[in-house]
């Protein structure tokens, strides 16, 4: 294989290739790292927004059983107030 002239007029050789072929196979395997890299932190992102939304429904559902719960409290609180007076006009 004949040696080809660069534009700085010194010959490609073999050895030249050799010198500089693990530095662009580091930086190439770099740059790949990086690209997943990336494209594992847009999936976490995505998960992370998808659990805030997910606990957001949580809390609202959480707070809407507190008022129900406290709304059948009133309701029961009454039908004792209700039933006590019922008794006591029974047993006079």
């Amino acid at each position: 294989m004949a040696a080809k002239e660069t534009t700085n007029g010194q010959p490609v050789t073999m050895g030249g290739v050799k010198a500089w072929l693990p530095l662009i196979i580091t930086i190439a395997a770099l740059l790949i790292g990086l690209g997943v890299f990336q494209g594992e932190c847009e999936r976490y992102f995505h998960q992370v927004d998808v659990n805030t939304v997910r606990l957001d429904r949580a809390e609202q559902q959480y707070t809407e059983t507190q008022v129900k719960l406290a709304r059948i409290e009133t309701d029961l609180a009454y039908i004792r107030t209700a039933q006590d007076k019922l008794l006591q006009l029974h047993t006079q």
